[in-house]
C-alpha cells in the first residue's frame, strides 16, 4: 500500500497508529479494502473525520479474513468477517462482517451499514500476506438496530413500534425488551415494513398484554443465529424466540420467503446481527408457506410436473441440454438414418436391375459396363461391383469406430464456487 500513492492518506493513519501497525504487520491471508484519497476526503467533508478508538476500529473493519480474489466476488453475496472484532457495542461472533458482491450491473462492491454501496476502484493487488481492493467509499461499521430503522426509513416499522409503546421513556418490560433485541449476540430479526403489516399489526395488539406483545415481536426474531441470506437455503427451519419455528422457502425465481412473508430487502447489517425487512406481519398461528414450486423440487429433467424453462431456476436451466441442443441431437441421427436407407434402397435396386438384365441376355454373370468406361487390365469388372479379394467392399462391411451418439451421455452444468 505504501508504494500506491492514491493510498496516501490509509497510509498516513495506519503509521499513526500503533494498534493499526500491529495488526498490519501481524495481517495474513487477508483482504484489504483501501479506501482512495478522494473516498477518506469526501468521508471527512461528511463528518467522519474520526479520531482515536473510533478511527482505529473503522480501519480495522477494512481489513477482512482471508484472500478473496474480485473473481470469487458474485452475485451470491460473501459476508466476510472483518478484524473489527472489539467495540463498544460489537455483539458479534468473529468479527464484524461486511458484504462483498457483484450485482447483475457487473460492478463489484461492498455494503456496509445501511446497505451503503462502496464500489472497486481497482482490484487484485498482491502485497505479502494478501490481496488489496482500493474502494471509491470509506465503508460504515454497522449500527444498532433501532437506528438502522430510521435510517432505512422504514417508516411503517418505525409507526408499529410506536403503536406499541416500544419507544417510551419510561421504564418497562417493553423498554427492556428493545434493550435485549439491541444488544443479544448473534441475532437475526425479520422486520416487518409495509401498510398491510401495520394494519394487521393494529388490529391484532387491541387490548392486547404486554406479555402478549412481547411474544408476538418475538416471533420475528432469532438469537445465536446470524442468518444471512446466503444461509436461507430452501426449507431451512429457525426457531424464534418466541419458541415456534419459522420455515424458509425460496421460489423457482429466487425470492426467499419467510413463512408467507417475502423478503424485500435482505441483510441489513447491525451491531449485533443482520435484519430483512419482510412485507407482512408474520403470525405463529398461521405459519403457512407460499404455493410456489421451490428450487429443490426443480429437475432438468423432463417429467409430468417439470417446472417450464422459463421459470425454472438459473441452477437447473444450466443443467443438461436446452430444447434447441436435443432437438439437433435427435434430428441429425434420423435425418443421417434415413439418407444411408435411401441409399441402401436405390443400391440394392440398381443391383437387380443389373441381374435382370443378365438373366436376359442368357448368361449369369452380370451386365457389363458402357463402352466408354475403360477396364483395368487383368480384372474383371463384374468383381468391382460385387467385390473380389482384390477389392473388397470395405465401406459397408468394416467395423465403425464408436462415435459421439455411441458414447455415454455427458451432463453439462454450471460449476459452482463453494
Amino acid at each position: 500500500m505504501q508504494l500506491n500513492p492514491d493510498l496516501s492518506t490509509l497510509n498516513r493513519y495506519i503509521n499513526g497508529s500503533i494498534a493499526l501497525q500491529n495488526l498490519l504487520t501481524n495481517a495474513t491471508n487477508f483482504t484489504m479494502l483501501a479506501p482512495t484519497n478522494e473516498a477518506f476526503s469526501n468521508w471527512r467533508s461528511s463528518g467522519g473525520n474520526l479520531t482515536g478508538k473510533d478511527l482505529e476500529n473503522t480501519i480495522a473493519y477494512h481489513l477482512v479474513n482471508g484472500s478473496i480474489p474480485s473473481f470469487y466476488i458474485t452475485a451470491d453475496p460473501i459476508f466476510g468477517a472483518t478484524s473489527f472484532t472489539k467495540g463498544p457495542s460489537l455483539n458479534i461472533t468473529g468479527g464484524q462482517r461486511a458484504e462483498l458482491v457483484t450485482p447483475a450491473n457487473g460492478q463489484t462492491q461492498v455494503i456496509s451499514n445501511n446497505r451503503t454501496v462502496s464500489n472497486f476502484v481497482t482490484k487484485d493487488s498482491i502485497c505479502l500476506g494478501g490481496i488489496i481492493h482500493t474502494i471509491d467509499r470509506v465503508l460504515t461499521i454497522p449500527d444498532r438496530i433501532v437506528n438502522l430503522a430510521t435510517q432505512a426509513s422504514l417508516t411503517y416499522f418505525v409507526a408499529l413500534l410506536a403503536r406499541a409503546n416500544f419507544l417510551s421513556v419510561a421504564p418497562s418490560a417493553l423498554v427492556d425488551f428493545v434493550d435485549d433485541v439491541t444488544t443479544r449476540a448473534d441475532l437475526t430479526f425479520f422486520i416487518p415494513n409495509s401498510a398491510s403489516a401495520l394494519s394487521a399489526f393494529t388490529n391484532r395488539t387491541t387490548n392486547i398484554s404486554a406479555e402478549d406483545l412481547t411474544s408476538l415481536f418475538n416471533y420475528h426474531i432469532v438469537y445465536g443465529d446470524i442468518a444471512y441470506s446466503t444461509a436461507l437455503e430452501n426449507g431451512t427451519v429457525l426457531k424464534s424466540a418466541e419458541g415456534s419455528d419459522l420455515t424458509i422457502t425460496r421460489d423457482a425465481e429466487d425470492n426467499i420467503y419467510v413463512n408467507s412473508a417475502l423478503i424485500t430487502t435482505p441483510d441489513y447489517l447491525t451491531n449485533n446481527g443482520v435484519f430483512h425487512v419482510i412485507d407482512s406481519l408474520l403470525d405463529r398461528n398461521n405459519a403457512t408457506i407460499p404455493a410456489q414450486i421451490p428450487r429443490a423440487t426443480i429437475s432438468a429433467s423432463p417429467s409430468p410436473t417439470a417446472t417450464p424453462s422459463s421459470t425454472a431456476s438459473p441452477s437447473s436451466r444450466s443443467s443438461g441440454l436446452s430444447g434447441g441442443e436435443i432437438a439437433a441431437a435427435v434430428v441429425v441421427p434420423v435425418v443421417f438414418l434415413i439418407a444411408l436407407g435411401v441409399f441402401l434402397f436405390w443400391f440394392l435396386r440398381k443391383r437387380r436391375r443389373r441381374g435382370d438384365q443378365a438373366q436376359e441376355m442368357g448368361t449369369d454373370a452380370p451386365a457389363r459396363p458402357p463402352a466408354d468406361i475403360k477396364e483395368m487390365p487383368g480384372t474383371d469388372p463384374s468383381k468391382e461391383v460385387y467385390g473380389s479379394t482384390q477389392w473388397p467392399s470395405r465401406e459397408m462391411d468394416a467395423s465403425t469406430p464408436a462415435t459421439e451418439l455411441d458414447a455415454p451421455a455427458v451432463r453439462h452444468g454450471r460449476a459452482e464456487l463453494e
